[in-house]
């Protein structure tokens, strides 16, 4: 992903996938590290921030 692409998802609102679980997020910043981006992820209820693997994350209009 270039920074052009990055800067696109920040601030968007999608879901969080592990295994039966999901959970409704906001992208907070995005990162290139080693080969594969990662998303920082609040949760739209609750608390606490996470980084994960941009594949986990399903953003509307966003395929992965």
């Amino acid at each position: 992903m270039t920074a052009a692409e990055l800067t696109k998802v920040l601030n968007r609102e999608g879901v969080l996938s592990s295994g039966k679980f999901r959970w409704a997020i906001v992208v907070k910043d995005a990162r290139n590290v080693y080969g594969r981006t990662d998303l920082l992820v609040v949760p739209k209820a609750g608390t606490g921030q996470q980084w994960v693997d941009a594949s986990r994350v399903k953003l509307p209009g966003r395929s992965s």
